[in-house]
């Protein structure tokens, strides 16, 4: 429901299909913030840091990272956004470092596939019929 929310709120333009690509775009920067961040995540899972010490500074440097993205002057920031919210996911399981890579793996697999799912029922649904061309007659 979040991942709904956030895909769809782009504020409307003046050409509905403008509106649409916009949230096509928002969309596909969510897909690749989400793949980057969890790869990442991953093959931090699988450093297998077991102090806490570490664990929070290998959590603490990605997601640096992620923010300095997120408030660049680029037009792709919200992959910095999506990307950090997925490397904290992915990491954080619990009260300390993670035990196991499958907690980490299946929400990656989570995330992804619902953003993918969200993706797709957009570009299957077009413009309001107001935003297409009128038919000669």
């Amino acid at each position: 429901a979040v991942t709904v929310v956030i895909v769809l709120a782009t504020p409307a333009a003046a050409d509905p299909r403008d509106t649409h690509r916009q949230i096509l775009a928002k969309g596909l920067q969510r897909l690749l913030g989400c793949l980057l961040g969890g790869v990442f995540g991953l093959a931090l899972l699988a450093v297998g840091v077991d102090s806490l010490l570490p664990f929070l500074l290998m959590l603490a440097l990605p997601v640096w990272f992620c923010s300095f993205v997120q408030n660049g002057t680029h037009t792709a920031t919200y992959v910095g956004t999506q990307a950090g919210f997925v490397v904290i996911v992915t990491l954080v399981q619990g009260a300390g470092p993670p035990l196991s890579l499958v907690p980490g793996i299946q929400r990656l697999a989570g995330i992804f596939f619902g953003l993918l799912i969200v993706m797709l029922v957009v570009l299957l649904t077009h413009p309001p019929a107001s935003a297409r061309p009128a038919a000669s007659a």
